[in-house]
């Protein structure tokens, strides 16, 4: 089986187990992020949608986002990672999750319909 990936296909997600009783700091922190990789990003910003997990394990969100390449992603998180702004809302936002690392996910289109 032979599998084509196009452009503007690969899908991240990144989700968070968030501690018990802190879920509303979470949904308050949680679309700053948005706005923050916006800003230190500019035009090479994709749409980031944030998502909280409704069956399930409830103390989950995730953010999921796409971009052409895995390469324009990891030049993106140098990017972000080295901005103060982005790593104060880290540190605000570190104490509200169970996990010291958020789990990431990488998907890559093969179909659409």
């Amino acid at each position: 089986v032979q599998i084509r990936f196009e452009r503007n296909n690969m899908q991240f997600n990144r989700v968070v187990h968030v501690k018990a009783g802190s879920m509303a700091k979470v949904m308050e922190i949680g679309p700053k992020f948005i706005a923050c990789a916006k800003k230190i990003l500019g035009d090479n910003a994709s749409e980031t949608t944030m998502y909280v997990r409704m069956f399930g394990p409830l103390n989950q969100v995730k953010w999921t986002w796409e971009i052409d390449s895995v390469d324009q992603e990891m030049e993106n998180q140098m990017k972000i990672n080295q901005d103060p702004e982005w790593a104060a809302l880290v540190e605000e936002f570190a104490e509200h999750i169970v996990m010291p690392a958020p789990m990431d996910y990488t998907w890559a289109q093969v179909a659409k319909g």
